[in-house]
């Protein structure tokens, strides 16, 4: 009973055993040099020689910050963005997402917000709004060739909202009311 409790303790104390999800892997790290990736299951890991870090293979959500943006026609817009991505299932890419980026979600993120600047920043106002599609595709495109080396997959980069100031929304409606007129 006491060896049992003494295997126990130390498997407890130690993190000798990963237990992973299905959707779970852990780079597994001897002496600081990648040995293997563990997982799903059960991973044996050897305290004091190894370490480990957990990488998670669901589609991630990641809310970029609302940008505010000055288009080609001196209209100041702000931009909210959304990226949905995840990491792909097999061994070099779950490495890569460790080793090739210090953090793949806030890299995404940063490049995100960069390029819809670039973008909308040179569009004028109506294109932007009509060109929603368009943005979210070159968006995806540069992101998904950024990315390449970092094991991940970018499913889809979305605008959820541009929101236009109240003036200027009420310039195009009274020019929309004068030409109807």
């Amino acid at each position: 009973i006491i060896v049992i409790a003494i295997v126990l303790f130390i498997l407890w104390r130690y993190d000798l055993l990963l237990q992973m999800k299905d959707y779970e892997r852990a780079v597994i790290y001897r002496f600081g040099k990648v040995n293997r990736v563990g997982g799903p299951g059960w991973a044996l890991i050897i305290p004091a020689i190894e370490s480990f870090t957990h990488v998670d293979l669901r589609t991630q959500t990641l809310d970029v910050p609302r940008q505010e943006v000055i288009t080609s026609d001196k209209i100041e817009i702000s931009i909210d963005a959304v990226i949905y991505l995840n990491v792909k299932k097999d061994a070099q890419s779950v490495v890569n997402s460790v080793v090739n980026v210090e953090d793949y979600r806030k890299a995404a993120q940063l490049f995100v917000v960069s390029v819809i600047r670039d973008i909308a920043g040179s569009m004028d106002l109506p294109t932007v709004i009509t060109s929603v599609e368009i943005i979210n595709t070159q968006v995806k495109q540069g992101l998904e060739q950024v990315s390449k080396e970092w094991g991940i997959n970018v499913e889809a980069v979305q605008i959820k909202d541009i929101d236009i100031p109240k003036a200027v929304l009420d310039a195009l409606q009274s020019q929309k009311i004068a030409v109807q007129d």
